[in-house]
């Protein structure tokens, strides 16, 4: 009697742990009833499908041990191709058979693509990161001056209400690349008070910026989709990687040999930090924000 009782508390346990396997006809259902759904499109018998049978169950298990409760499923890419055409998964490695992790949330329109290692920690750190608040909201100008004179790339929303579709896009948009490698690098932000906005010189709303240090903010002038949004962050917020040439290698060396060294004559020369010498207002004056006409003429997204 005791052996068939263990036996059973076994056969629970694995399938508390076991996947979902998902089809086409009963995708999106799954997708809507869950907000962290990680999803790993796979062919059967690969090595890397072996690998992930254990590790994302694993990771689930930390993650719910840690707070955030997420649901594992499985798609076999082989008998279900019309799901592999739609979310574009494309097997990489050796024989073209490694499998790819997407994480997928109810209220977004697309997965978010998983590309950090294949560790349940790892793993289970990414879905705790994607429960995060997705952007800051800021309550006074001083609290953006110091914000926007770090050394992140900084994104600024201005709405008068949370009630407008501007908004939800906008918010759905840094949602997306919660836990992602754009966040390592910039961050989210949102003025919500009309009174506020006021104080910080924006001409009309909705309107989102880009604030890169050294350089003008940038204004968004596209459609506020969720998509377009992300985009547009990544293509402007993001620093892509600089290509080497044979014409400007030696250049591009002595821009990074000098920057450190810029930067501590910099530091030894200025007994105050540029914060306190700037005006409160400066970050968010006409020399940095662009008028709205200029900006729609560049036609920048």
């Amino acid at each position: 009697m005791r052996e068939v009782l263990l036996l059973l508390l076994c056969s629970l346990g694995a399938r508390a742990l076991a996947a979902v396997e998902l089809a086409a006809a009963g995708f999106d259902d799954a997708w809507k009833a869950n907000d962290l759904l990680l999803v790993e499109f796979y062919i059967n018998g690969s090595a890397s499908h072996a690998e992930l049978e254990s590790t994302l169950p694993a990771a689930i298990e930390e993650a719910k041990a840690r707070g955030v409760r997420a649901t594992y499923a499985t798609v076999d890419i082989e008998q279900e191709p019309r799901l592999r055409k739609r979310f574009h998964v494309a097997m990489q490695g050796p024989h073209h058979d490694r499998s790819v992790v997407k994480l997928f949330r109810r209220d977004l329109p697309e997965p978010i693509p998983y590309t950090r290692a294949w560790s349940s920690h790892t793993v289970a750190s990414f879905l705790l990161a994607s429960t995060g608040v997705a952007a800051r909201t800021l309550t006074s100008v001083t609290e953006a001056v110091d914000l926007t004179e770090g050394d992140k790339t900084v994104v600024i929303g201005f709405f008068e209400t949370h009630d407008i579709k501007e908004y939800e896009a906008y918010t759905k948009a840094c949602k997306a690349f919660l836990g992602t490698a754009v966040t390592e690098a910039v961050l989210f932000a949102e003025v919500l008070e009309p009174n506020l906005i006021k104080e910080f010189e924006v001409v009309y709303t909705p309107m989102t910026f880009i604030f890169k240090p050294g350089e003008d903010a940038l204004g968004y002038t596209g459609k506020y989709e969720v998509v377009n949004l992300m985009e547009w962050v990544q293509a402007h917020a993001v620093d892509l990687v600089r290509e080497l040439r044979p014409d400007n290698f030696l250049q591009l060396l002595d821009e990074v040999r000098a920057a450190p060294r810029r930067t501590s004559q910099a530091r030894a020369c200025q007994p105050q930090s540029p914060r306190a010498l700037r005006p409160l207002h400066a970050p968010f004056s006409s020399r940095r924000l662009p008028p709205p006409r200029a900006t729609r003429r560049r036609g920048r997204r």
